[in-house]
């Protein structure tokens, strides 16, 4: 394990069970469900539950493409970074600076748009 030092980080908003970590981690499992809705007009109700919709339910595949990737790198005796500047990190996005032995993010995200009719 190293030292991680962060001189600056500037973020907007985390949201939706997103991470920003600084120093090592173990594991990270960030997992969201998200029902956005979204109406035209003033009228809202509570119509729509995570219950009801099958959406949810499913289970999500897992990785569907392999890409081999080659890595070249120094490890130094610690990470050091200047500054991040970032307007944000939304359903289980993951901002990490340090070492992750393993990681999984999932996020299950539905938007619903509800138009007046025209007639």
């Amino acid at each position: 394990m190293r030292d991680s030092r962060v001189q600056r980080i500037k973020c907007h908003s985390l949201e939706f069970s997103s991470i920003l970590q600084v120093g090592d981690s173990e594991q990270i499992n960030p997992y969201a469900d998200v029902l956005a809705i979204q109406q035209e007009g003033a009228v809202f109700s509570n119509e729509l539950t995570f219950e009801e919709q099958g959406f949810f339910q499913k289970q999500l595949p897992e990785q569907l493409i392999t890409v081999p990737i080659e890595i070249k790198r120094k490890n130094y005796s610690s990470i050091d970074v200047g500054g991040i500047e970032m307007i944000g990190a939304t359903a289980s996005s993951i901002v990490h600076i340090g070492s992750v032995q393993t990681g999984n993010s999932k996020a299950h995200v539905k938007h619903v748009r509800r138009l007046r009719n025209k007639d």
